[in-house]
């Protein structure tokens, strides 16, 4: 997981056959195994709501939002620096 973070911090992730023990933050994760349904974006929870692809009672409450939702690039750490062959394309 901390690799894929680094590779695409800040963006939707997607787990396919995913069990209770690896559930992550901000990663959509599908599985047999999960139990209720956890949707944590509001738009994509009441769009599926609206449509009737889930019914409320089978959905996991709405989690709070984090108190400081910045999520910093890269891990913290300073981006890579380009390869040379890619600097020269840049210039």
């Amino acid at each position: 997981y901390d690799l894929l973070e680094r590779l695409a911090p800040g963006q939707r992730k997607l787990e396919l056959f995913g069990r209770p023990h690896n559930v992550h933050k901000g990663w959509t994760t599908l599985g047999n195994q999960l139990g209720k349904t956890q949707i944590s974006e509001p738009w994509l929870r009441q769009h599926l709501l609206d449509e009737g692809v889930f019914d409320e009672a089978d959905m996991a409450p709405l989690p709070q939002p984090p108190q400081d939702p910045l999520v910093p690039p890269w891990g913290g750490h300073p981006p890579p620096e380009l390869l040379p062959k890619a600097a020269k394309e840049n210039e």
